[in-house]
């Protein structure tokens, strides 16, 4: 054996270089690579070269060899060695991004820094197997024993690739000098326990994802080369030390929820860690204490049985199920107490309360039942700023004289629940009412006579000047009480239906206070003492009780809560708090009706969202300033802007090319819409702008809900494009086609974006034009002669021939002249618990019917 330094490594080339050739690739190596992994630059400078050794069987007297003894022996001269206690862990970057390096500690602490050696992490035990196999396979005749004394003695070595200007030599060391091997991996998981000191949390899961990484890496090539698998070893107590770590940290940031989740991600791949039970449990009871001050029952069963799935005996579990039921049960006796007091209200949520704290008790349930059912609430939920939303607290409140109860073929049919039959005389000219004196079993309505309906009529015809009338209202010449429950109309003319008139006649739903009809089916009420679980929100009770007061049957109270955003609405449905929903956002649709504890039923009238000019704004004398800010605009870009491409329920819009709905006698697709042509409209507002005329600004008005507010921002920064500076003015309050608009007025705006539901355009089309709620002479008057020509003839028709005529010929000439732009139709759902009986087959309104519905109990399903 020959002596570099007196360092023993031996080079398993055949060829032995002299010393000073070694040693100036040592000082190479060392040029090359002091600022990386040192590799094995000490490792030659260990380097004892060897002749080669001829071992031969002696069976009588054995001659000892130096290659086989595993006697433990410190190397001489290995000072330039660095001492373990002496090196730093290398830093996270060139852990993650260099070549793996291990350390080969030896007899005496010194280090070598070597490249990864193989196979691992068992190198030592593995030689010591493969020597094992070998003595069990020792041959006894040659020449096969000179090949196994060959291969026997390789087993005491660890074999090192060292690569020295691109060629690489293979080096052995002995594994009698070797104490122990810090392998890449581990030396990753020691730098773990310091960065978990550090609270490096994410640092430290960056490296132990890398060990696990390289353990299945490592573990598909033992396969190959037909060893065993092994776990990295450290690799699992490291990973549990960082699960406590972010569990406790979770714990000090009150973020239990985390905490929980950290556990149920873990479980699966570790389920004999004794910490997970002991962690969960804690995590239950803090979550449970937290949920139980906000009356979030649900949130604590949903904890308790995701613990039940882990840990089937965990007692903090049982405990919090004993004491939900126990409150369940408590909360369903003051319930009883409260209907012996005659309490039904404070009995029937009460009761509700007991269920949605623990729904598993049939016991519960079957009490439920009869307490409930004395005293039926809705809980309503609906979007603070949301489409549809104030047409849904008006029908709900308010009763009408007529209202559309189905279209059929696009026609509306109109109901009264106020009359009870009705006979046409004198070609139609005359009709004769029957009124219905005595309200329908749980109809919540005043009881009226002939005397009301006709004050109403009145009132909007006769009793009002010519200047004042509305559209229609000369159309009736006289009104006759022939008794307290019959009364009979003389119309001047044919009309298309009687009824469709005097729905039009009265069919302003800004009903005054004092009318008789005004909060007629729900009445807004203030609760002085809400019982301590009762949400924060708007109620109404019914203000009629007729019948109901006897047989308890029926919704009495309805709830109506008030969400800020669409994610909270729909969180709030799942979790069973909410039966309705009067408007579904149209992204939610599908997903909902894949819950089999709903139905989601489809209007028969969509949302129709348009563009108009008023006919008082400073841009009503100018037609082609009009036409450019339409040319201006890309209707498709609208669709984009309420919902991005791949949005869920994109399919349930559509662009309009009338300004009737699709499912209306009156829709009409007209062949007049400006295309968008950018450059036509740049060239024709050059033009333009010569003129005194041409505004500064100009004002979009627009509905207070999130859809409209896209829209407008869409339409401003088209237009600022064209040089026109626009405001954008929110209203305070939701518009639709029957609603007055006097707000609006007082606005000031040249434009806004209306948004509207239109069941009936004979009357509903000609009220989008106004700004004020009657159509008056006065209105007329400021209106071009064009369309104030075709509403006279429109008041004036006999048939529905003539009204289809008339509407298509006044859409015609508002898109002409760039009035009114149609822009996109929605579809509109409602969402209703299975729960809810008695809906309508159509659905015009949200709540037109709602005093017929009736609610069961619902029990929740998590």
């Amino acid at each position: 054996m020959s002596n570099v330094r007196g360092l023993p490594l031996v080079r398993s080339a055949p060829a032995t270089p002299d010393l000073f050739s070694v040693l100036e690739v040592l000082t190479g190596l060392i040029k090359k690579r002091t600022a990386g992994l040192l590799i094995c630059i000490a490792l030659f400078g260990m380097l004892i070269f060897e002749t080669s050794h001829q071992l031969y069987a002696q069976p009588d007297t054995p001659v000892p060899d130096p290659d086989t003894t595993t006697e433990k022996t410190e190397a001489k001269n290995t000072d330039q060695l660095p001492l373990i206690q002496d090196l730093k862990l290398p830093d996270v970057q060139t852990l993650l991004e260099s070549e793996k390096t291990d350390w080969i500690v030896l007899i005496g602490d010194r280090v070598l820094q070597v490249p990864a050696i193989w196979p691992r992490p068992d190198q030592m035990a593995w030689l010591e197997q493969e020597q094992k196999q070998l003595l069990n396979n020792r041959p006894t005749g040659e020449p096969e024993l000179s090949e196994w004394l060959g291969e026997y003695r390789n087993k005491f070595y660890i074999y090192l690739a060292v690569e020295q200007e691109g060629v690489e030599d293979d080096y052995r060391l002995h594994m009698r000098y070797v104490d122990y091997i810090l392998y890449h991996e581990e030396l990753c998981l020691r730098k773990v326990d310091e960065l978990l000191l550090q609270g490096e949390i994410e640092t430290a899961r960056r490296l132990l994802t890398a060990v696990g990484h390289w353990e299945r890496e490592n573990n598909e090539r033992r396969k190959q080369e037909r060893l065993n698998p092994l776990p990295w070893p450290g690799l699992v107590e490291r990973e549990r030390s960082l699960l406590q770590y972010e569990v406790r940290l979770a714990q000090n940031n009150k973020d239990w929820t985390r905490g929980f989740s950290l556990i149920k991600r873990r479980f699966p791949f570790d389920r004999e860690d004794p910490q997970l039970s002991i962690l969960a449990a804690e995590l239950l009871n803090q979550i449970a204490e937290e949920s139980l001050q906000n009356f979030d029952y649900r949130r604590i069963r949903y904890y308790i049985s995701q613990t039940f799935q882990m840990f089937p005996k965990n007692k903090k579990a049982e405990e919090w199920q004993n004491r939900l039921l126990e409150l369940a049960e408590s909360q369903m006796n003051l319930a009883e107490q409260a209907k012996s007091r005659g309490l039904d209200r404070e009995a029937s949520l009460r009761a509700q309360q007991s269920i949605r704290i623990w729904p598993n008790s049939s016991s519960l349930n079957r009490r439920l039942k009869a307490l409930q059912e004395r005293y039926q609430t809705l809980d309503v939920g609906i979007l603070k700023e949301g489409s549809g939303t104030d047409l849904a607290i008006d029908s709900l409140q308010h009763n009408r004289w007529f209202y559309v109860e189905q279209i059929s073929e696009g026609y509306p049919r109109f109901q009264s629940r106020f009359i009870e039959t009705w006979r046409p005389d004198d070609l139609g000219r005359l009709i004769r009412l029957q009124i219905s004196l005595k309200p329908q079993p749980l109809e919540s309505r005043p009881v009226v006579d002939s005397h009301h309906l006709t004050d109403a009529l009145l009132d909007e015809t006769l009793q009002r000047s010519s200047r004042e009338q509305d559209l229609y209202s000369n159309s009736i010449q006289a009104v006759q009480i022939l008794s307290p429950d019959e009364l009979e109309i003389q119309f001047e003319s044919q009309t298309p239906h009687p009824l469709a008139r005097m729905a039009a006649v009265l069919r302003h739903r800004d009903l005054e206070s004092g009318k008789i009809l005004q909060s007629s089916q729900f009445e807004q009420i203030s609760v002085q003492t809400p019982l301590e679980f009762e949400p924060s929100g708007r109620y109404f009770v019914r203000s009629h009780m007729g019948q109901i007061a006897a047989e308890r049957r029926g919704i009495i109270e309805v709830h109506v809560r008030e969400f800020e955003s669409q994610d909270h609405l729909l969180r709030s449905l799942l979790r069973d708090e909410l039966h309705i929903l009067p408007e579904t956002p149209s992204k939610f649709v599908d997903l909902i009706r894949s819950d089999q504890r709903f139905f989601v039923k489809e209007y028969s009238v969509p949302r129709n969202w348009g563009l108009k000019f008023h006919f008082e704004g400073q841009l009503s004398s100018q037609a082609e300033l009009r036409l450019a800010l339409l040319t201006m605009l890309d209707r498709r870009a609208f669709i984009d802007s309420m919902l991005p491409e791949e949005s869920p329920g994109k399919h349930l819009h559509q662009l309009s090319s009338s300004l009737c709905p699709s499912t209306s006698h009156a829709f009409h697709p007209s062949s007049f819409l400006p295309e968008f042509d950018e450059l036509s409209a740049f060239a024709l507002v050059q033009l333009l702008k010569k003129s005194p005329q041409f505004p500064k600004e100009i004002r979009l008005g627009y509905p207070p809900n999130e859809s409209a507010q896209e829209l407008a921002e869409v339409m401003k920064k088209r237009w600022e494009r064209l040089g026109l500076p626009t405001k954008l003015i929110e209203f305070s309050h939701e518009s639709d086609a029957l609603s007055s608009q006097s707000e609006m007025n007082k606005q000031n705006v040249d434009a806004e974006i209306i948004s509207y539901c239109m069941a009936a355009p004979h009357f509903e089309l000609p009220a989008l034009l106004s700004l004020q709620s009657r159509l008056t002479v006065d209105d007329l008057a400021k209106f071009p002669s064009y369309v104030r020509e075709t509403l006279l003839v429109l008041e004036n028709a006999r048939n529905w021939d003539d009204v289809d005529k008339n509407l298509r010929q006044l859409q015609d000439q508002l898109i002409v002249n760039s009035w009114f732009y149609p822009l996109v139709e929605s579809r509109r759902f409602m969402t209703f618990r299975r729960e809810v009986r008695n809906l309508p087959e159509q659905l015009i309104e949200p709540f037109e019917t709602i005093d017929r519905w009736m609610v069961e109990p619902v029990v929740p399903v998590y």
